[in-house]
């Protein structure tokens, strides 16, 4: 299995898959296994956009300080400063 995520990209998007079955679907299959490893939605961390459409930054130290506690991901954020943020009331 391909876990690097640009080497998958160089596979799929160099190779007959794409021909095949389409951009958007082979893109749609690395989210798939992507999220067999860690689930972005049970984390409302699930990007907006495919898995080809933005450059890719495989790491999971975010992923990893979730799970443990040592990062609490906060809802109805307004905004960054430079030392904080700003709830929505």
């Amino acid at each position: 299995m391909i876990r690097d995520l640009s080497t998958m990209k160089k596979f799929f998007t160099s190779s007959e898959i794409v021909n095949i079955v389409g951009f958007r679907v082979a893109s749609k299959i690395v989210q798939f296994f992507a999220n067999l490893r860690f689930d972005h939605k049970a984390y409302r961390i699930q990007p907006s956009h495919d898995a080809f459409c933005q450059h890719p930054t495989v790491n999971d130290t975010l992923a990893n300080r979730v799970i443990s506690g040592t990062v609490v991901l906060k809802n109805n954020i307004k905004e960054f400063t430079e030392t904080s943020y700003v709830r929505r009331d």
